[in-house]
């Protein structure tokens, strides 16, 4: 598998994938090459490689930017071992299903936007949902927990939503106000 991925050593004692090599429809990154780590995915990395699965092993820390746009996956499951999601990581695909692990802190600018999702559900490690980050999806509910902090503009802009939870409050309006 060493050979379907270049990769370069990170800060820490792991790995970052700069390159996937493969032309199938189905990725398996592996925990490790050439005995190293794989900590993190690095941007583009898979980027319009027509993927339908994926699977991200736990020990990655960082989804590089747009790391999986374009693509075609339809479910993604994001291990505990992921701290950040970067910008547009997984946009432009047919996601319906995205399990998030309980170790993310950082959802990046439209990490999500431009799917089909019908529920998000944000583990409680969440701190930071960036601008646009699931818009233009299908969702109806969205459950954010109370450890958020920043939710950035339009981040939820372009769906179906009936309900939104943070923490223990039921919302039933946000409003942006737009300043000149």
């Amino acid at each position: 598998m060493a050979g379907l991925y270049t990769y370069e050593r990170n800060d820490g004692n792991g790995i970052t994938i700069l390159e996937y090599l493969g032309n199938g429809n189905e990725a398996v990154i592996p925990s490790e090459i050439d005995g190293l780590k794989v900590t993190a995915i690095g941007d583009l990395v898979f980027y319009t490689h027509r993927l339908t699965n994926v699977t991200i092993p736990n020990g990655v820390t960082v989804i590089g930017t747009d790391a999986f746009r374009g693509n075609r996956l339809t479910n993604v499951v994001i291990p505990d071992s992921v701290i950040s999601i970067e910008a547009g990581a997984f946009a432009q695909n047919e996601l319906t299903s995205v399990t998030i692990g309980n170790s993310v802190a950082f959802i990046g600018t439209a990490a999500f936007a431009d799917n089909q999702l019908t529920e998000a559900i944000i583990p409680n490690s969440v701190t930071e949902i960036r601008e646009h980050a699931f818009r233009n999806n299908r969702l109806v509910n969205v459950a954010i927990s109370n450890r958020v902090t920043y939710i950035g503009d339009w981040a939820f802009t372009g769906n179906e939503l009936a309900s939104v939870r943070i923490g223990d409050m039921d919302i039933t309006s946000i409003i942006k106000e737009t300043v000149d």
